[in-house]
């Protein structure tokens, strides 16, 4: 299981994908005409995340591209322009997308220090039972399976670690990010696949740095939410699936918005 996205499975990104566009996940996974856009937020979310849990692999996996500089009395990178947006048009066509400014470097060193100098969460990075980005797979109903790729996981302590910044790192304000981004039906996917794999049950722990005080915490979503992410993945995987066996027999194809139109279900 060492190529993640070569596994056929759904996953909840996928699901939540689905959830907010049924023609965008159609187009980017079924037919595979349209390649998505992965935003500025998930790139820095994937070097933080390369920087806290795998630091050996940062240097020959992410590249420094600044913009261009500026002329005359400003010296610093320009954010408009010619010169700007032909650089940026060059960065979004990089398919990779490993790779940051100098700027976004720098933010994410002081997230990562904010995190390593939390305790538990530094004793869990240091662990030695660790594992990173460890694939988890498990059967869901009669013909689909369902995945998930931990950011870290200690199998010995049955804990499953997720690094995530946030406007706050206050347990009230992520509570109710946790609702929107749908992170506690993550939770509840994750855990109820590594139950799966070991066969004892896990928790779910969130390492949330702040993205302007650089503050961190380590935060448990409370049962009462888990069991609504449970009853959340139920509902949305089934009318993922339904779609996805609709889409195999040529039913029900949604509109593609680039040539013809789309409605936004």
């Amino acid at each position: 299981m060492s190529d993640y996205y070569s596994i056929k499975a759904i996953n909840c990104s996928g699901i939540k994908e689905f959830h907010e566009s049924k023609a965008q996940y159609y187009y980017r996974h079924i037919a595979k005409t349209w390649e998505g856009h992965q935003s500025d937020a998930f790139r820095l979310g994937s070097m933080l995340h390369t920087m806290v849990l795998e630091p050996e692999k940062f240097t020959a996996e992410w590249a420094c591209e600044d913009p261009p500089a500026g002329k005359a009395k400003d010296s610093g990178p320009v954010k408009s322009g010619k010169a700007y947006d032909t650089w940026a048009s060059e960065m979004i066509k990089r398919q990779d997308q490993r790779w940051h400014t100098t700027a976004e470097h720098d933010e994410a060193v002081l997230w990562m220090q904010a995190l390593r100098n939390h305790g538990k969460i530094n004793a869990m990075l240091e662990h030695s039972g660790r594992e990173v980005e460890k694939t988890l797979l498990a059967p869901y109903g009669d013909r689909h399976s369902l995945k998930g790729r931990c950011d870290l996981i200690i199998p010995s302590e049955r804990i499953i670690l997720d690094v995530k910044t946030s406007v706050s790192e206050l347990p009230g304000e992520f509570r109710r990010t946790a609702y929107q981004r749908d992170y506690h039906m993550q939770a509840a996917t994750y855990t109820a696949l590594a139950e799966h794999l070991y066969g004892e049950p896990f928790r779910f722990l969130f390492a949330v740095v702040s993205k302007g005080d650089k503050k961190a915490s380590l935060i448990e979503l409370p049962p009462t939410m888990i069991e609504q992410g449970h009853k959340r993945l139920k509902e949305q995987s089934e009318r993922l699936i339904e779609s996805l066996e609709q889409w195999a027999k040529g039913e029900n194809i949604p509109g593609d918005w680039r040539t013809d139109i789309c409605v936004c279900d």
